[in-house]
């Protein structure tokens, strides 16, 4: 059977077949995995299991070098010393291999993985496919191919020589060659064989010439895409070992197109960085008050500051200068190619703490539309605080720790200025991480109490400031557990545990009713009991598990049930709610059926058990319609007996208007509905006799006291809604 399952899912999955759109909805799939038994399922999963570790092992890491998939390679190669989960090591790749294909196919990024591999170009002598790519590219003549094999590194002198002796070698490689580039008041002009240009360091050595003459240097771009047009490699010219400071001369030069075309194809930009720190991290320094594009190209190039102190102290003076005249642009480029915030703070920490207070309190004021008047704080210190959290939020951490941000903290938590708390918190989430463990014992006594108390408010800003709240219920479970059972669960406080778990993320609803299970469920067969529906919906919305309360308590439960069915008015908006809830009707007709068939209303309890939502005020079924009905009665006798002379009645003279011009939602009926303690007809969603206006004959009908009216309305009222009133759907 497993087998015929298994070719039928093969055959919907096969790449031509229609069904192979439609296995990607998870729907069609578990209908189709569902009828396995559980032996085959795990069979199943065993299979699954399989394929993830041979497709984790071989199959991805192979497809992605195949489709040159440099990410997926890169990610692959970092994890080879980790192991997985079943301490099996993930695929090795084989260096080599990546080298020949990136150069086979032309592509620089994957000799760039290899290059931050530390990979030793030149080491591969003698590979079949090289060779043959070395000897095509002599045959053809092909320039570009040969100077890339030259970059990294290739000797391909063998396969010269051997298309010198069977005078394969391309007649194009034996011509002589000349590039001129004619300038304003001169003329560059170069000649030399193709077979020079290809196995010689022809063109780097002229470009090399060029760059020892300062008047000259502005040439150097010009003559390089000169030689990149012949076919030299770019790759070529930025090598440390030939011209890398190419590189340094274009960075002077502020030339993004000159950075672009060096770095594009260069192979080991690494190396370079690494022979001209020094120069490069003096640039850097002296580009952040007068050349700032300069740190943007570096950064382009992905070019990091050296980590060392003396380097990092240089750029301190004029960082800081920019801070405290809020110019954060430099600032933020240098923390870009790695200059330390945190480490500036600190070795300015009393200038810069004094700067940071101000900034926080400017913000922390303008919660409450408060603007300090003293000079010590300009305008731009809320904005000024706000961009170092931006580009490093660590910078205010050390501030955030000293006794003047805690001394402050205290000020404000005593006034309960939440509001302009939340701000400074808007600024660094963990501001008051400090203030909170040096006052850990009485902010968790005043939560308790809080907790006692009821007094959500508190609780929600507390939490909104990010107080520890998790290991502040770990500490204080048992008491938070019997205040909510004893306080708000006994007071049906359904808004403020609503509140509570919306806004307190650390606080799990399902967690406390599995820790309290029988108080739980003794008060919620309780609400079953009294008939409360409304609490049942509100217990919903707490993530309390129903179908598996029903499972446990069920006996209980059924006999409630059975007597709300049975009984002459059946609760039937409670059981409702039940069966929205998910409450086994299957198993309780099978153990009631024969109690249920003497039911009075056998077809609307039908109606009853079908599964579907239940909307609390978009549905309120027959019981709420016959009560619509009792409020128009009882608005249409006391109208009838506004309009009969002589019986006493004090009622205003617009009542008794007549019925074209006094209707249910009319000023007038409202007055009288509400004194007679029904609500009125037109807010009732649903009501087909909401908008209907009164007979315009009303007072020639006979007159109903009005105490006899409210009587037979109760009556009516306690027949529709059951036995207890407090059951009734119209709570």
């Amino acid at each position: 059977m497993l087998g015929k399952k298994r070719t039928a899912m093969a055959h919907l999955c096969q790449p031509g077949h229609s069904g192979s759109r439609v296995m990607r909805d998870e729907g069609l799939i578990f209908t189709i995995l569902k009828c396995l038994c559980l032996g085959e399922a795990r069979q199943l999963w065993k299979v699954q299991r399989l394929f993830f570790n041979v497709l984790d092992a071989k199959v991805i890491p192979l497809l992605a070098l195949y489709a040159r998939d440099w990410g997926i390679v890169a990610d692959y190669m970092d994890c080879q010393t980790e192991t997985v989960f079943d301490c099996r090591l993930r695929y090795e790749y084989n260096l080599d291999h990546i080298f020949v294909e990136a150069i086979l196919h032309g592509d620089f990024e994957g000799l760039k993985l290899l290059a931050t591999r530390n990979y030793r170009f030149g080491s591969i002598k003698r590979d079949p496919r090289l060779c043959a790519l070395a000897k095509k590219a002599l045959k053809k003549g092909r320039v570009d191919k040969l100077s890339l094999l030259r970059a990294v590194g290739y000797d391909f002198s063998e396969e010269l020589s051997e298309c010198k002796a069977r005078s394969d070698l391309s007649e194009h490689l034996l011509r002589e060659g000349s590039i001129t580039v004619e300038f304003f008041s001169s003329r560059h002009s170069f000649s030399f064989t193709m077979l020079d240009f290809v196995t010689t360091e022809y063109a780097e050595l002229c470009v090399a010439e060029l760059c020892r003459h300062r008047e000259s240097l502005y040439k150097v771009p010009f003559v390089m895409s000169a030689f990149v047009h012949a076919g030299a490699a770019t790759s070529c010219f930025l090598r440390a070992q030939t011209c890398g400071y190419l590189f340094l001369l274009a960075l002077a030069a502020e030339s993004f197109n000159f950075v672009y075309v060096l770095v594009k194809q260069a192979i080991d930009l690494p190396s370079i960085f690494k022979r001209y720190d020094l120069q490069l991290n003096q640039m850097a320094c002296k580009a952040v008050a007068e050349r700032p594009a300069v740190l943007d190209l570096l950064h382009f190039c992905g070019f990091r500051l050296s980590c060392s102190k003396e380097v990092q102290q240089q750029l301190d003076g004029p960082l800081l200068e920019c801070i405290l005249r809020e110019d954060f642009a430099p600032v933020e480029q240098m923390c870009s190619l790695g200059f330390s915030m945190l480490g500036l703070v600190e070795r300015h920490k009393e200038r810069i703490s004094s700067f940071i207070q101000a900034g926080l309190e400017d913000a922390s004021n303008a919660a409450c539309q408060q603007r300090r008047s003293d000079a010590s704080c300009d305008a731009g210190s809320a904005y000024a605080v706000h961009k170092l959290a931006a580009i490093d939020r660590r910078a205010l951490e050390p501030h955030l720790r000293s006794s003047l941000f805690l001394d402050y903290a205290a000020t404000l938590m005593a006034r309960r200025s939440f509001a302009q708390m939340r701000k400074i918190v808007e600024v660094h989430p963990r501001a008051f991480r400090a203030y909170f463990l040096l006052n850990r014992r009485p902010l968790e006594a005043m939560l308790l109490d809080a907790f006692r108390l009821r007094h959500v408010t508190l609780i929600l800003d507390l939490a909104s400031l990010s107080f520890p709240m998790g290991q502040f219920f770990e500490r204080h479970q048992a008491d938070i557990d019997k205040a909510l059972h004893s306080s708000w669960l006994a007071t049906k406080s359904w808004t403020e545990l609503g509140l509570l778990s919306c806004e307190v993320s650390q606080w799990s609803f399902p967690s406390f009713f599995d820790r309290t299970r029988e108080q739980t469920d003794t008060a919620v067969v309780s609400i079953i009991r009294d008939g409360y529906w409304f609490d049942l919906h509100s217990l919903a919305k707490l993530s309390f598990d129903f179908e598996r309360f029903f499972e446990r308590r069920f006996a209980e439960v059924s006999a409630l049930v059975l007597r709300f069915v049975t009984m002459p008015n059946p609760h039937f908006v409670l059981l409702r709610e039940l069966s929205a809830l998910r409450f086994s009707w299957a198993r309780f007709m099978e153990e009631h059926r024969a109690s249920i068939v003497l039911s009075k209303d056998s077809e609307y309890l039908q109606f009853l058990t079908t599964l579907g939502s239940f909307d609390v005020g978009a549905q309120v079924y027959k019981v709420v319609e016959q009560t619509c009905k009792l409020y128009h009665s009882m608005a249409h006798n006391m109208f009838h007996l506004s309009g009969c002379p002589g019986d006493g009645s004090s009622l205003p003279r617009q009542v008794a208007m007549s019925g074209s011009d006094v209707d249910a939602g009319s000023p007038a009926a409202v007055q009288v509905n509400a004194d007679s303690g029904a609500a009125n007809a037109s807010d009732v969603p649903g009501d087909s006799h909401s908008a209907s206006p009164l007979p315009a004959s009303v007072s020639a009908q006979p007159v109903l006291p009005f105490s006899t009216a409210v009587s037979s309305a109760m009556q009516v009222r306690r027949r529709v809604g059951g036995s207890d009133s407090r059951s009734s759907p119209t709570r």
